[in-house]
């Protein structure tokens, strides 16, 4: 992750956690971490969010791709954020619901 991918990635979860009944936290790819999950984990009143950060320079892998899709189809809300705006819509129509 480069450093720009590192200021956006702080961003988002400056956002997700200003708001109430939100929670995120990094995830850090180690040896015992799946490849391909997103890099951050979210949860809005009981609605798992996942987030893959991406720059304009950065493509989402084919592992990536496959980790989302089963996030997906586990129920969780999952997106490519390239920027803060791209989480605060989701929040704000989770908030409208």
């Amino acid at each position: 992750m480069g450093a720009a991918e590192t200021r956006l990635t702080n961003k988002i979860l400056d956002e997700i956690n200003s708001r109430p009944h939100c929670v995120a936290y990094k995830i850090h790819q180690t040896g015992g971490t799946h490849a391909g999950v997103p890099d951050i984990v979210a949860c809005h009143r009981g609605r798992a969010i996942w987030v893959e950060v991406k720059t304009n320079e950065g493509i989402v892998s084919r592992i990536q791709e496959y980790q989302m899709d089963r996030l997906r189809g586990a129920g969780a809300i999952v997106l490519v954020a390239t920027s803060v705006r791209d989480i605060t819509e989701v929040l704000n129509d989770l908030e409208d619901r």
